[in-house]
């Protein structure tokens, strides 16, 4: 199992803090930065009522116009190359960061409301037991980049009044960020998150950006406020590898959610369930899916089918056509597995009736024959093909097929009444034949004399055979379903009102 997230596909093997040995650290700029980080250190863990007045002490030892100093890490892997991450810092008074930066904390940690009022570094650090930041408030940036939780991690009800960074950090167990406040952007990219993550409740006031993270467990996003953009996709422009995605391995959960911007899903990868969006409130924005994102395979659930007609419902209100047309697919689908197999709750037995038999059938043939109206290829194709086939059958069933050429022409008797029949060529009737019968509406004649002429020549005889005739009639039906068809997929696609 990795110890640490890893980097463009490279296994993380040690975090090491940098210019620990060099003087210019400390609100005074007089120590060495290993000696703060040990200050920091003990008074955390001396408890909260220590840890809050050392803070406040720190303002009479602040100097003004200290240099900026770095307060970098760097990463090396298991094939020896490194990463140099600089976390800089600006110096002002009364706001000094605390330097928490890869240390490592083996026992229960219990840091319930506690106020950091200086900006806290615990980025590449270690937490081996349970940690818990529980109603705890961050005033300034605060950084857990790299971190690695191996057990449960408590961020319920936190109060974060500027930027938080959690990129690229591993979640081993359950981590809980429940009813917390997120004044501004927070940073989730790169994460894992091997188990069940919480962030119900809460309310995030920036941007909320997930991107190319990891969910393996259930993800909680129930009634949580977003009034920025929020983005599991990736940043077109960003440093996020564009190839990345972000996968959840369970369910999303998404219900009476609030989208005050726009929620990008796009080249999401759902792997088990179908994500649950249904009451959310989306007013004046929309979610955006793509062709990319990617769904399960259609499992028949009632609560599956009302999140997918949810989404449908919500597209189709925003005006977003081709995403409606995709959950509607999805939703046909469902629709099938339900008409093709009936559970009877007694026996336990499978059972299909007749109505389900023509709904399940006819749903697969409107999938194969324009991908559930989204496709105006598919039909055409397939009008192409019915076609070729009349012309084959005519060639097959033709009684002069075999004749030379000297015999091709017309032998048919004239009927009482009925003009004298027209010498026809026997390709020419073959094809005039394929394209009458193919759309029941092609004569390219203004009258029947062509298509007794060409009944003639094929058949001798003025109509055609009983099993050319039903074959004609089944083309003709088919043919109008398929132009209809294609007609629908161009609409669909032009957005043709």
């Amino acid at each position: 199992m990795d110890i640490r997230p890893n980097i463009d596909g490279k296994k993380i093997a040690k975090v090491v803090a940098l210019h620990l040995t060099e003087p210019g650290y400390g609100p005074d700029g007089k120590q060495t930065r290993e000696g703060w980080q040990f200050e920091c250190r003990k008074n955390l863990l001396a408890g909260r009522q220590v840890f809050e007045d050392w803070q406040k002490s720190l303002g009479k030892r602040i100097k003004k116009e200290l240099p900026s100093k770095s307060f970098a890490y760097e990463l090396i892997f298991d094939d020896g190359s490194k990463l140099h991450v600089p976390e800089p810092f600006q110096i002002l008074q009364f706001c000094y960061p605390l330097d928490f930066v890869a240390q490592e904390f083996n026992d229960y940690v219990d840091f319930r409301a506690y106020k950091f009022v200086q900006p806290a570094l615990f980025a590449a650090s270690i937490f081996r037991n349970i940690v818990n930041f529980s109603h705890a408030n961050f005033k300034y940036d605060s950084n857990f980049s790299h971190t690695v939780f191996y057990k449960s991690a408590h961020f319920d009800n936190t109060k974060y009044q500027d930027y938080i960074y959690f990129k690229n950090s591993c979640f081993f167990e359950m981590a809980d960020y429940q009813k917390s406040v997120f004044d501004k952007n927070m940073y989730f990219s790169d994460s894992k998150f091997l188990k069940n993550i919480f962030f119900s409740e809460s309310h995030i006031k920036g941007d909320a950006l997930f991107n190319s993270i990891t969910f393996a467990g259930r993800a909680f996003f129930r009634k949580v406020i977003f009034e920025n953009q929020c983005r599991f996709d990736n940043n077109v422009g960003s440093d996020i590898d564009a190839t990345q995605k972000t996968f959840f391995g369970s369910n999303a959960e998404f219900e009476n959610a609030v989208f005050n911007n726009i929620g990008h899903f796009e080249r999401v990868v759902f792997l088990k369930h179908f994500p649950a969006f249904r009451g959310c409130r989306i007013d004046s924005t929309r979610i955006e899916f793509s062709e990319e994102t990617s769904f399960p395979k259609a499992i028949y659930s009632i609560e599956t089918l009302r999140d997918v007609s949810f989404l449908k419902k919500i597209s189709d209100e925003q005006g977003q056509v081709d995403q409606a047309l995709q959950f509607n697919a999805i939703e046909l689908n469902l629709k099938r597995s339900q008409a093709r197999i009936k559970i009877e709750p007694l026996t336990r037995l499978q059972k299909i009736s007749n109505s389900d038999f023509w709904l399940a059938n006819a749903t697969v043939l409107y999938d194969k024959l324009s991908d559930y109206g989204r496709s105006f290829t598919k039909p055409l194709f397939w009008y192409g093909v019915l076609i070729c086939l009349s012309g084959l059958f005519a060639m097959i069933y033709s009684t002069y097929s075999d004749s030379p050429v000297k015999e091709r022409q017309v032998l048919c008797k004239q009927l009482d009444g009925q003009p004298p029949p027209l010498k026809l060529p026997y390709g020419r009737a073959v094809v005039e034949y394929a394209m009458f019968r193919a759309g029941g509406l092609m004569d390219f004649t203004d009258t029947g004399k062509q298509n007794n002429a060409v009944n003639c020549r094929l058949f001798e005889e003025p109509i055609e055979p009983p099993l050319m005739r039903a074959w004609g009639i089944f083309k003709g039906i088919a043919s109008i379903a398929l132009l209809f068809l294609a007609a629908l997929g161009l609409r669909n696609k032009y957005r043709i009102k």
